[in-house]
């Protein structure tokens, strides 16, 4: 019996816990944080469909811009090439790294595919590190038809960090 009751309170307890981990607030009880959440939802909003030659910063400084775009390459076999010039800028205090597969072009049906092999390429975005302070640039290819250049800060990541409307 003694039992029973020492868990009847553990299991209440644990309940009591969950209920305020869990709790809400309302917004005149956290000092208008709603207005702070949709002000961050905004500024991430603001981070897609830029115009090229505008720059997105992450929160660890690291600045990276679409300069310019060409579409008009032809590939050897006489496929379209769309080329893109992007910028890395570490505005940090740490190292950052850099990579082409930071990247994937969107067609106007909404496939999103990495680079893709251009014959005659040049400057090409390496892979690397950037030091603070540092900035590289390179050119990514992309197949032709494509509309938008998206930037995902983490290789891991499934939805874009930030895009670039082309044309």
């Amino acid at each position: 019996m003694r039992t029973s009751r020492i868990l009847c309170g553990i299991a209440a307890g644990m309940l009591s816990l969950a209920l305020v981990a869990c709790g809400g607030t309302s917004d005149t009880d956290n000092g208008g944080s709603s207005n702070e959440a949709t002000q961050e939802a905004t500024e991430e909003q603001s981070s897609f469909d830029l115009a090229v030659g505008e720059t997105v910063e992450s929160d660890s400084g690291l600045a990276v811009t679409v300069n310019s775009v060409d579409a008009s390459l032809v590939n050897y076999d006489g496929s379209p090439i769309v080329a893109v010039n992007v910028t890395y800028t570490n505005n940090g205090d740490e190292t950052a790294n850099y990579n082409p597969y930071d990247w994937k072009g969107e067609t106007d049906q909404g496939a999103q595919e990495y680079t893709t092999y251009y014959s005659e390429s040049s400057e090409e975005l390496n892979s690397g590190s950037l030091a603070a302070g540092g900035t590289v640039t390179g050119n990514l290819y992309f197949e032709g038809g494509t509309v938008k250049a998206l930037y995902y800060g983490n290789v891991l990541d499934n939805e874009p960090t930030a895009s670039w409307v082309l044309s």
